[in-house]
């Protein structure tokens, strides 16, 4: 029945609002099965759990006001190995915890991924928790690569997504390089550097070639004997 005193009309499925003091309308929120829209022009199909809108820029803003340090606003993603809502059950290795991603309108007219940022757990969760790696992809035209990871151990890696050193390019190969500073490699061969309180070290898995105005100054070879291109002066 009617509200005495209350005039108005609404939309079904938007959630209604006052548009006055004595007047409903429809709201800018739209519920559709297990989907919300959040929008100010006309919207009836929301995709996802939670979905917004707008023409112009669409902006959220997390406000947070405390005098405590520490403090400040959360965005979390959270997963549970399990279909029931509201239950806690251990996630295990390689599962998505949760996923970034950035899409524009491809060739055919509809989204199209072009970059995204992942976190999976990465090993068995401890007590408190959850060990994982983050993963920062892009796309070309056709295809969705990885390009740099950082895994639970802290190492980052760009170019793989297995690094062994603390920061390392590429894929150090057989070379076996690891837990140095930073490493660079092409797949098979690699090159390492080692700082420690007493010696700065450099490892290579091949020659060392060291060149000068696009010429060979000095090359070391795998056996450490040494060729120098120009002339010796020692002071």
């Amino acid at each position: 029945g009617e509200i005495s005193g209350v005039d108005g009309s609404g939309t079904a499925n938007y959630l209604s609002k006052w548009t006055d003091s004595d007047t409903i309308g429809n709201s800018i929120i739209y519920a559709s099965a297990a989907s919300v829209g959040i929008s100010s022009v006309a919207f009836n199909s929301p995709a996802g759990t939670l979905h917004t809108q707008a023409v112009g820029i669409n902006i959220t803003y997390l406000d947070t006001y405390s005098t405590t340090n520490g403090t400040g606003s959360m965005l979390n993603f959270r997963k549970s190995d399990t279909v029931t809502a509201g239950t806690k059950t251990q996630t295990d290795s390689g599962d998505s915890l949760g996923t970034i991603g950035f899409y524009g309108v491809h060739s055919e007219s509809d989204w199209g991924l072009g970059a995204g940022i992942n976190v999976s757990q990465e090993g068995v969760s401890g007590t408190a928790y959850v060990p994982a790696h983050m993963a920062f992809a892009t796309c070309t035209a056709s295809a969705y690569v990885e390009q740099m990871r950082i895994t639970s151990g802290g190492n980052v890696g760009i170019g793989t997504n297995n690094p062994a050193n603390d920061l390392q390019v590429g894929s150090v190969g057989a070379s076996n390089f690891a837990g140095n500073h930073f490493a660079l490699g092409n797949g098979t061969k690699a090159l390492a550097f080692f700082q420690s309180n007493t010696f700065s070290n450099i490892y290579t898995s091949i020659a060392y070639k060291f060149w000068v105005s696009g010429t060979t100054a000095l090359t070391i070879d795998s056996a450490t004997d040494a060729t120098f291109g120009g002339s010796v002066t020692v002071e």
